[in-house]
């Protein structure tokens, strides 16, 4: 079933922001869980790998093979991060294409953001390190980086800019991108919590009822440290989508509000031309 999701050619508010992202990554669902899964799996699997060697191999430590091994590991975890901001651009490609009324492809967006996977992560590796340098500094400043530069990968993909274009431009978009920027945040805040919590209460009805049916059913994998981290994993691939499209929406707004690109999409809509709100498309 396809969902309008064209642009409302109007400034919205936060709650109008949250409904619209569900809207979005309901015009293709599978796209955007597809492109989540790509996105999170291999960066919380690095890092689960490299924790639980460091875990159970720790009393090995000076030993060439253990070093051999965390080295490998370590470089495993660099990748799924490049993964991850990818990852990112394919599911801003995703619902940039929604909002311009197109339907997302999973190819395509994968193949727009690979394309730019330098820009990527670059953009990515200067916002965490600004976020983690701005929250160990004072905390506050962290929160600022986080929402001067969150719009940054939405740009990158929107208006095919460059490391430093995207940062300022994201900057400068900051202030009217805040009630967008807030609905993202709390959107994403609400399902890390309620799907962690919701998962974690159907896993454990899973395995009472397991147990109750068949006693002999190994649930003692269920209390191991392991589970939380899938859980969080799981929550965080369900939860990617639908705040990606928030932030997308974030910067549509702030264009409205800053740029009057309203009256801009109107235009070429009644000409029947390409949005100009549409992520840049590569030559085949």
């Amino acid at each position: 079933m396809n969902v309008d999701v064209r642009p409302a050619f109007r400034p919205q508010n936060p709650v109008q922001i949250a409904d619209s992202a569900f809207e979005i990554c309901r015009r293709a669902p599978a796209t955007f869980l597809a492109l989540s899964i790509l996105a999170n799996l291999p960066l919380f699997a690095a890092i689960a790998a490299l924790a639980l060697w460091i875990r159970d191999r720790g009393y090995t430590w000076g030993s060439v093979s253990y070093f051999a091994v965390v080295g490998v590991l370590s470089v495993a975890t660099a990748l799924a991060a490049l993964a991850r901001a990818v990852g990112t651009g394919a599911l801003a490609h995703a619902a940039l294409t929604a909002i311009a009324g197109a339907t997302p492809s999973l190819v395509t967006s994968f193949r727009a953001a690979l394309r730019r996977s330098a820009i990527l992560g670059a953009v990515s590796a200067v916002r965490f390190f600004a976020v983690i340098a701005g929250t160990i500094a004072c905390v506050f400043p962290g929160v600022l980086a986080l929402g001067m530069f969150s719009q940054a990968p939405h740009l990158v993909m929107a208006e095919d800019l460059g490391v430093s274009g995207s940062l300022v431009r994201s900057a400068r978009l900051s202030t009217q991108a805040a009630r967008g920027t807030m609905a993202a945040t709390l959107l994403a805040i609400a399902m890390m919590l309620v799907g962690f919590v919701e998962l974690a209460m159907t896993v454990e009805l899973a395995l009472f009822l397991a147990g109750a049916i068949a006693p002999a059913f190994p649930v003692a994998w269920a209390q191991r440290p392991e589970t939380a981290w899938i859980l969080l994993a799981l929550t965080v691939v369900l939860a990617a989508p639908p705040v990606s499209a928030a932030s997308a929406l974030a910067l549509l707004d702030a264009r409205i509000r800053a740029e009057g690109l309203d009256l801009e999409l109107r235009s070429e809509l009644l000409a029947g031309e390409p949005l100009s709100f549409a992520p840049v498309e590569d030559p085949a």
